[in-house]
């Protein structure tokens, strides 16, 4: 029980000042289906990026399928990163 009440307190915290230290490449991976967390919220979430974001929409997906359709893909980019980012990097 406490580990499930430490978790969902951070969950809940307000965290919105976070955001300017990030500093890191950012890429939001969003179900255009979703409901729980909607494409408008994965937007707002880009432009309170220091750096922005960028979002990569997968069609017909909705809050749990939009992990089993991008995982393959995160996976892929890890293996495979950019020139630009090095290996163990980014996404």
């Amino acid at each position: 029980r406490a580990g499930y009440v430490r978790d969902l307190e951070a969950y809940v915290r307000p965290w919105s000042g976070d955001l300017a230290r990030l500093s890191a490449p950012v890429r939001i991976w969003q179900g255009s289906l979703d409901t729980w967390a909607p494409p408008a919220m994965a937007e707002r979430l880009r432009t309170s990026l220091p750096a922005g974001a960028q979002i990569e929409t997968l069609a017909g997906a909705a809050h749990y399928s939009s992990l089993l359709t991008a995982a393959p893909k995160i996976f892929e980019r890890l293996a495979h990163p950019p020139a630009s980012i090095p290996a163990g990097g980014g996404d």
